[in-house]
C-alpha cells in the first residue's frame, strides 16, 4: 500500500465517479448520437472516408464537419461492434488520452519532485462540469482537444529543447485537430509567440510562429495532393458550415457575442472556489505565493483557444472543451507551491489509512454503479420504441412518416444509429411511422408491435 500514491489514487477515484456511470447507460445528446451513427455507418460500409453518410434521406453525403473523428471512431465500431458500449469505450479512451496529455505537458515545466504533483491539473480538469458532460456525450471537441493538447506538448518541447523535429510533430497534430473540427484547432499556432514573449526574445517568437505556420501549410498541402477527395470534403465543409456560421447565417444560438465567455466563467467556478480556498489556507499558514511564468503561459494559451469563439453567434458550451486542460494547467502551476507545502503537513499514518479507505470505496462504488446503472438510459421511452422498430424493420430500410416526425432529429439519429433506418415524408414505402394521435391512415394496417410514442404501420395487402 505504501507504494501507491494516495493523491493519484484519489484522482483515479474521481475519474471513476465521473466516467464509470456513463459506460453502463444508453442514450446521448443529439450531436453525439449523430456522430456515432455516421461512424457506425462508415464501419459498416455506408459512405467512405471523405464522403460520410448519415441516412438515405438526410445527409446521404455528410459534409457538415471534417472527417477525421468519424474515421477514428469507425475503427472502434469495427473492433467492438455496434453495441452502445462502443462509443462509451471510445469516450473513455479519449478521456484517458487527455489525462495523459495533461500530465505530459505538466512534466515539461517541472522538476522530478514537482512532476509527482501532475495529478493537480488533472483534478482541476475533472472538477469542471463541462468535462463530465462532454466526454459522456461523444462531441467532436473531445477528440480535437486531444490533438491540440499533444500539438501544444510537442510545440513546447520543441521550444524548450530548440528541436525542429518536435515542431514538425506539433504541426502534424494541429492538422489532425483541424481535420477533426476545423480552424478552431489552430490556436496552438500562437504558442511560439506567447512562449517567446515570456521566455525568449520577440524575434525568436515570431520566427518559430512563422515556421510552425509553414509546417502546417505544407502538411495540409501534401494531404490535399495525396487525397483530392479530402480537399473536396473540406471545401464543402467550409462553404456549407463554417463560412455561413461565421456570417451568422446558420444555427444562431445567442444574441450576445460574449455569451461563450460567460459560459466559460460559469464552468470554471468550481476550480476558482477551490483555488480561493487553497490561497486562503496558504495565507493562513503564511505561505508566500508567487505568479509563475507557466501560469501566465498556459493562461494565455487557454485564452487563445477560447476568445476567438466570439467571432460567431453560433456558440455552444462544449466548444470550450479543448480550452479546459490549459486553464487547469495554469491554475495547477499557481497552486503547486502551497499544495506541496500543505501536503507535507499530512502524517504518513493518516495517508496509509486513507489509502485503505479509498480502496474499499473503489470496490463499493464499482458494485453500486454496476447494479444501479445497468439497463438505465437517457431518452429511455424513445430508445425502447427505436429498439422495437429496429427489431422488425430490415436494416437499411426507408420508412414513410409525417412532417412532424421528419423533424424529430433525435428519433432520426437513434434510428440511424441502432437500425440504419431512414425516414421519408415525401414518398410512400412499405412501412409508415406516425404519431398515435394521427390514427391509422387509409391503405395501412397496424402491425403487432406495441410502441409508447408511435404507431408502426404496414401497407395493406391488395
Amino acid at each position: 500500500m505504501k507504494k501507491i500514491n494516495l493523491y493519484w489514487l484519489l484522482t483515479f477515484f474521481l475519474f471513476l465517479i465521473i466516467f464509470l456511470p456513463s459506460i453502463l447507460t444508453d442514450g446521448m445528446f443529439l450531436d453525439g448520437v449523430t456522430y456515432s451513427a455516421i461512424s457506425n455507418n462508415l464501419a459498416n460500409g455506408h459512405g467512405d472516408f471523405f464522403n460520410l453518410h448519415y441516412t438515405k434521406t438526410i445527409h446521404a453525403k455528410f459534409h457538415e464537419h471534417p472527417p477525421l473523428v468519424f474515421i477514428i471512431q469507425s475503427f472502434f465500431f469495427k473492433a467492438f461492434g455496434s453495441s452502445f458500449y462502443t462509443e462509451r469505450v471510445f469516450g473513455l479512451f479519449i478521456s484517458l488520452l487527455t489525462v495523459f496529455g495533461i500530465a505530459k505537458v505538466w512534466c515539461l515545466f517541472h522538476d522530478k519532485e514537482q512532476q509527482k504533483f501532475n495529478w493537480v491539473p488533472i483534478v482541476i480538469w475533472l472538477c469542471v462540469p463541462l468535462v463530465m458532460w462532454s466526454y459522456r456525450n461523444n462531441v467532436l471537441e473531445n477528440t480535437m482537444g486531444v490533438f491540440t493538447l499533444f500539438a501544444s506538448f510537442f510545440i513546447l518541447k520543441s521550444l524548450i529543447n530548440n528541436s525542429w523535429g518536435y515542431l514538425v510533430f506539433g504541426g502534424v497534430f494541429i492538422v489532425f485537430g483541424g481535420l477533426s473540427k476545423g480552424p478552431v484547432a489552430f490556436f496552438p499556432l500562437v504558442i511560439p509567440f506567447i512562449y517567446g514573449l515570456l521566455y525568449k526574445t520577440k524575434n525568436y517568437s515570431l520566427y518559430n510562429s512563422f515556421a510552425l505556420f509553414g509546417v502546417v501549410i505544407l502538411i495540409g498541402f501534401v494531404l490535399f495532393l495525396l487525397f483530392p477527395d479530402l480537399y473536396n470534403n473540406i471545401t464543402l465543409y467550409l462553404n456549407k458550415q463554417l463560412i455561413p456560421s461565421i456570417n451568422n447565417n446558420r444555427e444562431v444560438t445567442t444574441a450576445n457575442r460574449f455569451y461563450i465567455l460567460l459560459v466559460l466563467l460559469k464552468e470554471l467556478l468550481s476550480p476558482i472556489f477551490a483555488l480561493s480556498f487553497i490561497v486562503a489556507l496558504a495565507h493562513f499558514k503564511k505561505i508566500k505565493l508567487t505568479l509563475p511564468k507557466q501560469t501566465i503561459l498556459f493562461g494565455l494559451i487557454a485564452l487563445a483557444a477560447s476568445v476567438p469563439l466570439i467571432i460567431s453567434f453560433k456558440q455552444r458550451d462544449f466548444y470550450l472543451v479543448p480550452t479546459i486542460p490549459f486553464f487547469a494547467l495554469s491554475a495547477g502551476c499557481f497552486l503547486i507551491k502551497p499544495i506541496r507545502l500543505l501536503t507535507a503537513l499530512i502524517s504518513q499514518s493518516f495517508l496509509n489509512w486513507t489509502k485503505r479507505i479509498v480502496v474499499v470505496l473503489f470496490i463499493f462504488f464499482g458494485g453500486f454503479v454496476f447494479i444501479s446503472q445497468k439497463g438505465n438510459s437517457r431518452d429511455k421511452v424513445l430508445l425502447e420504441d427505436v429498439y422495437k422498430i429496429s427489431s422488425i424493420i430490415p436494416e437499411g430500410s426507408v420508412i414513410s412518416t409525417i412532417k412532424q416526425i421528419q423533424t424529430n432529429w433525435l428519433l432520426i439519429a437513434y434510428l440511424s444509429r441502432i437500425g440504419y433506418i431512414s425516414l421519408d415524408d415525401k414518398r410512400q414505402h412499405q412501412y409508415l411511422l406516425t404519431k398515435k394521435e394521427e390514427g391509422c391512415p387509409k391503405g395501412y394496417v397496424k402491425i403487432g408491435v406495441d410502441l409508447e410514442l408511435f404507431y408502426l404501420l404496414k401497407r395493406a395487402s391488395l
